[in-house]
């Protein structure tokens, strides 16, 4: 499965949800590099979580080492979440850098089923559906905490 393929399952699948993809359609990669690197930025900042699909070629990119960098602030921060899915077994991916591998270490991640067999995927997808909305819950209950701490401080 490509990265493409995913994608557009996702937006088949969770087309309920609003989705940030800058990347694969419509992203311009000839553009100069502030604006790519402003796009990831934005994509990230102004989302609640971020789906890291992970593939050999992925991890030895530059800009996906950025865009994860960028995504484990905001995780740190306690402002997002990361959902990671391997495309390829988690095994077979090199994982060189150090902050992604304890990233991938500290949460849960998602594996692509091999062979695409019906209960399989519907296993995946469902799973993939569950830790997303599960993100989004976390998201709605911190933003309800914050608001009734200015309320409360407000007193």
């Amino acid at each position: 499965m490509s990265v493409c393929g995913v994608q557009g399952n996702i937006q088949q699948y969770m087309c309920r949800y609003k989705q940030c993809t800058y990347m694969i359609k419509g992203f311009d990669c000839s553009c100069f590099f502030s604006a790519i690197a402003n796009n990831i930025v934005h994509a990230v900042e102004s989302s609640h979580q971020t789906l890291l699909i992970l593939s050999k070629n992925y991890v030895r990119s530059g800009w996906a080492r950025y865009e994860y960098q960028l995504a484990q602030e905001e995780m740190l921060n306690g402002h997002h979440r990361i959902i990671p899915v391997f495309l390829e077994d988690p095994a077979d991916i090199p994982i060189e850098d150090r902050n992604l591998g304890h990233m991938l270490k500290s949460v849960t991640y998602i594996v692509w089923p091999k062979n695409g067999r019906a209960k399989k995927l519907e296993a995946f997808w469902e799973n993939l559906r569950k830790s997303i909305l599960e993100a989004i819950h976390d998201a709605k209950a911190k933003t309800q905490r914050e608001t009734r701490l200015k309320l409360y401080s407000q007193l």
